[in-house]
């Protein structure tokens, strides 16, 4: 079993990079574990109840990032053109999150002049979350990305 915890060098704004460092080099048929996936924007630096201060400077510090990716595992013999299949085991979300929009951007971008966000919590079983004024909403939880970086080219190998 190997374990890629989401640290300042685990994890990245969202970006598929060929030419970052693995964070875990694993045998074909290996089993991994991400323990604490990130959630979006600031590197896990987003907190439940975050200041408006606070979230400001995530988005200052990764503009344009609206999600995280931790990573890249390596397969040690996997060649360009190889299938790389993943199966997920088990999913389980922390006891939060959020709705965000900042300022110019997203689907309204010009109809709102401040940023909004909105903390909730998840029921104990991860099913609903509670968002507000007895709106409750049911969760379909999904993994994000799972992906292949490219292939680097010599311009943007490291």
């Amino acid at each position: 079993m190997h374990t890629v915890q989401s640290t300042l060098a685990t994890v990245r704004p969202g970006v598929l990079d060929p030419g970052a460092a693995s964070a875990a080099r694993i045998e074909s048929g290996d089993e991994g574990s991400l323990p604490r996936h990130p959630g979006p924007t600031g590197r896990n630096q987003l907190r439940y109840g975050s200041s408006p201060a606070d979230r400001a400077r995530l988005r200052q510090e990764y503009p344009g990032c609206p999600f995280q990716i931790v990573g890249p595992v390596e397969v040690t013999g996997a060649e360009p053109g190889d299938v790389v299949e993943c199966r997920l085991t088990e999913l389980r979300l922390s006891d939060w999150g959020g709705n965000a929009f900042p300022t110019r951007a997203g689907a309204l971008p010009y109809d709102f002049d401040e940023p909004y966000f909105h903390d909730f919590r998840f029921d104990r079983t991860r099913t609903r979350a509670d968002y507000v004024h007895g709106i409750s909403l049911p969760l379909d939880p999904f993994a994000g990305i799972i992906a292949v970086e490219p292939r680097a080219t010599s311009r943007q190998a490291r």
